[in-house]
């Protein structure tokens, strides 16, 4: 009987623990870390507790109690997770039959946890045995010494989630490990007279490894999006197998090879300092860049890294659809956002060819991209990018409206069918694209970019393009609009306005030297705008960095608007 509730114990704890850090991922998609040492936190203090609320219930004779507190607070836990779990499901029906291969990264995380599992067992489980044999502690002061390690593992979760906004999460979970291995170096070398030492070598060691796993799994969560949901449950499978290394490995080598605990303790530090290795690769992304680092041109220049040393051009771990995304300024937006991190989805109507060149760009940066032939003038088509955003990546994080046409003619000479064409493309496309994208982003608990490339003809009259101007303009106030009303769910709208930039739809002009000497000398700067250099304005509105800009337009248009009466 006692084995059999050992065992149902093991795989409640098995199937709540991953539930819960996915859960708290989705709750908190932008706090991740510190969201995941909390509840980590939350977990050891639980730990802690536990005995007493078994004492207290035993006490007053309602030992059912036991089975009432946790019980009462997993149905709260589903109450709360219902939306997401509808979401899940919903995903999984219609993804059934895809089949998603772990990413080769994950093994990464996979071993670290493995080799964390070990290393917090040996602490855990025979930290009280070497206390009494080693060291000659009585039981209580052994006792302790377990209590201390435990109560330093809480106690540091929670402390690293309090610093995380003045010191860099990557730093500290590449300086734990360290302390660690010292840890161990430290129990091995304790004289056996000196238990005290013991307990403060073991109250060191829970230091060391009280971030590490929630670390790991809120860093696997933002970097493996694919398989997102899946990070915690593959996690801690591996750190359970580390777990039975230390927990049955231990007796062997003793009876066996013949090793004092002493000595497993201190070989116990090559396994940290292995995992010390392996924590610099975990963190290896292009957005964990520190101020003291110089600036060359391998990294990003300062201005665009914050107090904590993180990139805020970094997108890395976010989720973006670009609508006429395999041409022109979104073909560079879509580059450009694969740069900064982002994985993308890629809509196109035409040149399918195109769409999968593209694709293979993406995935030379290091990133994912799929393409999904939509017509943005549809309103089925827009809800297909955006399910095919979730049902590939798990989530939306940034929309950008850029697919558009213009037709070239006056308010005199343009036809029902062009301005259907453009006003359906251009607007229509941007309203429930905006619409679409902010639902999703608020099913997911909130917080996103929604970022419209509209023209300095949202403001500036041209003459004999009535129609694509008209277009602009509504956008500019959906921009407005949309920006106030979705800002308590920190979703921010914003515009990007080009003036004249190097794209297909210019070609007419682009072909005519005499509009191009016309054009370039209207422009202050002397020439018409490269797409790439558009794309890095949306780059940086869809950061970190631009975090307080919503409800306007950013007009990149070289500064025609202020210099020309109109084209």
């Amino acid at each position: 009987m006692l084995l059999l509730a050992t065992t149902s114990l093991g795989i409640g704890f098995g199937l709540t623990v991953p539930a819960l850090n996915t859960f708290t991922a989705a709750f908190f998609p932008q706090k991740i870390d510190s969201a995941v040492l909390v509840l980590n936190a939350l977990l050891g203090l639980g730990t802690v507790l536990a005995p007493v609320f078994v004492a207290v219930f035993i006490g007053l004779g309602i030992w059912w109690g036991c089975q009432f507190l946790p019980l009462s607070c997993s149905l709260r836990c589903y109450y709360s997770a219902r939306p997401y779990l509808f979401e899940r499901r919903r995903i999984r029906r219609r993804n059934r039959k895809a089949k998603t291969a772990l990413p080769s990264r994950f093994w990464i995380f996979a071993a670290f946890v493995l080799l964390y599992g070990v290393c917090e067992t040996m602490n855990g489980n025979w930290a009280s045995l070497y206390m009494t044999q080693r060291l000659g502690a009585s039981t209580t002061l052994a006792s302790l010494a377990l209590t201390i390690f435990w109560g330093t593992v809480t106690a540091g979760r929670m402390l690293f989630a309090a610093i995380g906004r003045w010191f860099l999460e990557q730093r500290t979970y590449q300086a734990l490990p360290f302390v660690v291995a010292a840890a161990f170096v430290a129990v091995a070398l304790i004289p056996k007279s000196d238990p005290l030492l013991g307990i403060l070598a073991f109250g060191l060691a829970g230091l060391g490894c009280s971030a590490l796993l929630p670390l790991t799994i809120s860093f696997g969560q933002k970097e493996l999006t694919a398989i997102a949901a899946s990070v915690p449950g593959g996690l801690i499978a591996f750190y359970q197998m580390g777990y039975g290394i230390a927990a049955f490995g231990v007796g062997p080598l003793q009876q066996n090879a013949g090793l004092s605990l002493n000595t497993i303790f201190g070989s116990a530090a090559i396994v940290a300092l292995v995992m010390s290795a392996l924590s610099f690769v975990v963190t290896r992304h292009r957005d964990m860049l520190h101020p003291d680092l110089p600036v060359t041109n391998d990294t990003q220049t300062n201005s665009t890294v914050n107090c904590k040393g993180e990139n805020t051009m970094s997108l890395k771990g976010k989720i973006a659809i670009v609508t006429g995304g395999n041409s022109g300024i979104g073909m560079a937006i879509v580059l450009e956002l694969a740069k900064q991190g982002a994985n993308i989805v890629i809509d196109y109507v035409a040149h399918p060819e195109a769409t999968e060149a593209l694709e293979k760009q993406v995935a030379a940066l290091g990133d994912q991209a799929i393409g999904v032939d939509a017509d943005v003038s549809k309103v089925a088509d827009l809800q297909k990018l955006i399910n095919a955003a979730v049902e590939k990546f798990g989530r939306v994080d940034v929309m950008v409206n850029n697919a558009g046409v213009e037709t070239r003619t006056s308010v005199l000479n343009t036809t029902e069918q062009q301005y259907e064409k453009v006003l359906a493309i251009n607007l229509k496309s941007a309203f429930f694209g905006t619409q679409f994208a902010a639902q999703q982003m608020i099913k997911q608990g909130g917080g996103g970019r929604i970022i419209n490339i509209t023209s300095v003809h949202e403001d500036w009259p041209m003459p004999g393009n009535t129609a694509y101007c008209l277009s602009k303009g509504g956008m500019r106030m959906l921009t407005r609009t949309a920006g106030v009303e979705l800002a308590p769910h920190n979703i921010l709208v914003v515009g990007v306005g080009p003036g004249a930039v190097a794209t297909p739809i210019n070609l007419s002009t682009m072909k005519d030297p005499v509009l191009m000497k016309k054009l370039d000398s209207a422009i202050p700067v002397g020439r018409m705008a490269k797409p790439e250099e558009i794309a890095t304005v949306v780059a940086f509105l869809a950061g970190d960095g631009a975090s307080y800009i919503t409800a306007t337009t950013i007009f990149t248009d070289g500064g025609i608007m202020q210099s020309s009466p109109g084209l």
